[in-house]
């Protein structure tokens, strides 16, 4: 079961996904780009400082990345895991 929690400053219907829960290996995720919304495939999990595309990320207990691959591209990029949504 995952929970969703829709904070009090939840914007255009997204909302913040709590818990370990959230998003799992292989999930089709959705983030907001330039461009408008695009999707695509929550590939790994990073809880630990890691260095991805020559930048540094560090990640927090509540509020790790996700490398994603995106479903139009397959360009992979590392995101917020509260910068993403689950297809509900």
């Amino acid at each position: 079961m995952k929970l969703r929690l829709a904070l009090p400053l939840d914007v255009a219907g997204w909302t913040r996904t709590i818990g370990a829960m959230a998003i799992s290996k292989g999930d089709t995720v959705h983030w907001k780009t330039s461009q408008g919304e695009t999707n695509g495939t929550a590939m790994e999990k990073k809880t630990k400082d890691f260095t991805f595309a020559q930048q540094t990320f560090k990640p927090t207990d509540d509020d790790p990345y996700w490398i994603v691959e995106s479903s139009k591209t397959g360009a992979k990029a590392a995101h917020k895991e509260s910068a993403l949504r689950t297809s509900s």
